[in-house]
């Protein structure tokens, strides 16, 4: 647990915990001040925040089927067949999940390997979806996935 000595009182050594949230607080002050990103475990890693441009949109990420680069958006493809525009980058949205299911397969296209129906090969080939979506998977990016595929089935 972290903790901070008195300064008052030295020799003493009384220890005084840190909150979580504090602590939190101050790596993300230090992951911003040194330009590295510090990654944070988050408390419930079941579900994800989505900043949607009403609010925020709390999504269980079994939910997920893929997710779609649209510049400096994301759209959310869900199984009950909506979806959702998020405020944040691909990138960005990859991070807050932070689970090995999720595979980037193309430069615009991360998908979930748990909604996976089909691979059909071809020089990059492509996915077919369990809610039917056809993905491609880009020539740059086959190794990895065909590397994810064996890992995790």
């Amino acid at each position: 647990m972290n903790a901070i000595k008195s300064n008052s009182n030295l020799n003493s050594k009384q220890v005084y915990p840190l909150s979580l949230v504090y602590t939190r607080h101050q790596q993300a002050k230090v992951a911003a001040t040194s330009g590295k990103r510090k990654v944070l475990r988050r408390a419930n890693p079941e579900k994800i925040a989505l900043p949607t441009l009403d609010g925020l949109v709390f999504e269980d990420i079994r939910n997920v089927v893929y997710l779609e680069a649209q510049g400096n958006y994301t759209y959310i493809h869900l199984t009950d067949d909506r979806k959702m525009l998020v405020c944040k980058t691909l990138r960005e949205v990859e991070e807050n999940i932070r689970t090995e299911i999720f595979v980037r397969v193309h430069r615009s296209y991360t998908i979930n390997m748990n909604m996976l129906a089909r691979y059909v090969k071809g020089k990059g080939g492509y996915v077919i979806m369990e809610n039917g979506a056809m993905i491609n998977v880009s020539a740059g990016r086959k190794k990895s996935f065909m590397e994810a595929v064996e890992m995790l089935f």
